[in-house]
């Protein structure tokens, strides 16, 4: 008996082992017939990514319809010439024009040229790329002694000799300042108060030098006659309507009591505007 329970067992165990043979061999047949289609599949693909580039060479880039013959710069500033975008860009006419990444020539131009606000590029099929460039207008200096402007948002560029006039930021964390970079928050205040000097009717009567912003609550001009004056308006900084009419109205009384005091024939060393309306502290000589 025990011979033959081990034989039936063993016998089982030579069937189970059989068919577990099977499986495995059947799961390696599925993952080859797999790996086949696989192959095939990789194998069309690539055919058919090669296929389009080649459609693509003949019908585009390789297309000597499509070469550039005409390259029109149109460059709205005083910085920028013809010949400058032709260096930075590395365009030259006998180049496909679809051969050309517009966008990332227009990225690396624009990093390298902070003092551009706007690039676009585009193609006027067949053999005609037009670049128009708007450069950033600087309404203040960063430095004496650098020659770095800033615009209305905040943008540093390089600035050329004639924009010496230009009122002139101080008081301003220095670090990380360049051209490219963008000014910190507390210079805004300056930024509001020089554009509204070129905006208002108000702002154009006065004549600001500079304006100091390391004050906390307030910022110092310095007007062209030497007059020293502390202001402060609600919302300072963030460039808002409701704020700008404060600054205005604040300009409006700046210039009452300059007026007042040249009438008095005296002449204003130090006027505090911090305050409301009604109360005006002045040192005047």
């Amino acid at each position: 008996m025990l011979f033959g329970k081990i034989s039936q067992r063993s016998v089982r165990r030579l069937h189970a082992n059989a068919r577990l043979g099977e499986s495995r061999a059947d799961a390696h047949g599925r993952l080859a017939k797999w790996l086949g289609w696989m192959a095939v599949g990789l194998l069309a693909l690539g055919l058919t990514a090669y296929g389009l580039y080649k459609v693509g060479e003949t019908l585009f880039w390789g297309n000597p319809r499509y070469t550039l013959r005409h390259l029109v710069i149109k460059a709205e500033g005083p910085m920028l010439t013809e010949q400058h975008v032709r260096e930075y860009t590395g365009i030259q006419e006998g180049q496909n024009i679809f051969d050309l990444n517009l966008g990332n020539l227009r990225e690396n131009f624009l990093r390298r040229q902070p003092n551009v606000a706007v690039m676009n590029l585009t193609r006027q099929l067949p053999d005609t790329l037009l670049i128009e460039l708007t450069e950033r207008v600087a309404i203040a200096r960063l430095s004496r002694f650098q020659s770095w402007g800033v615009d209305r948002e905040g943008w540093v560029f390089t600035v050329g000799p004639g924009m010496r006039d230009l009122p002139v930021i101080t008081g301003f964390p220095a670090s990380g300042i360049g051209p490219g970079s963008r000014v910190a928050a507390a210079v805004f205040k300056a930024l509001d108060v020089v554009d509204a000097c070129r905006n208002t009717n108000v702002g154009r009567q006065l004549r600001v030098v500079s304006v100091d912003v390391s004050p906390r609550g307030y910022v110092e001009l310095y007007l062209a006659g030497g007059e020293r004056v502390r202001l402060a308006w609600e919302g300072m900084g963030t460039g808002a309507a409701a704020a700008q009419k404060q600054l205005e109205a604040k300009f409006a009384t700046l210039v009452t009591a300059l007026h007042a005091a040249e009438r008095r024939g005296k002449h204003i060393a130090n006027l505090d505007l911090t305050f409301g309306d009604q109360y005006i502290p002045s040192q005047e000589y």
